[in-house]
């Protein structure tokens, strides 16, 4: 995954949108392979607790009241061409 940078400027309402698109987008992927047999039940429901888990994280209070590695995280977030993953990992954010 190619880091593309920060944004210059923190723009929560863009961090957290780009973030949930991402994540409804992995949610379809894990349905289909749930479908299509790939992934089992047990790892299925492990795997859409997470993306849950985090849907409900990512949010503008959050992204507006964050500093650290968070703030960093949603600056990195902030550029649509980013994924959530390399943001994720790369500002520890959990």
């Amino acid at each position: 995954m190619k880091d593309h940078g920060s944004s210059a400027k923190l723009d929560c309402n863009k961090a957290v949108a780009n973030s949930r698109e991402q994540l409804n987008g992995m949610m379809s992927n894990l349905e289909k392979n749930l479908r299509g047999g790939y992934v089992s039940d047990a790892d299925f429901q492990t795997a859409k607790e997470q993306l849950a888990t985090s849907m409900r994280k990512i949010n503008t209070g959050d992204c507006n009241s964050s500093s650290g590695e968070n703030k960093n995280f949603y600056l990195c977030m902030s550029n649509s061409k980013n994924s959530i993953m390399m943001c994720g990992a790369k500002h520890n954010f959990q």
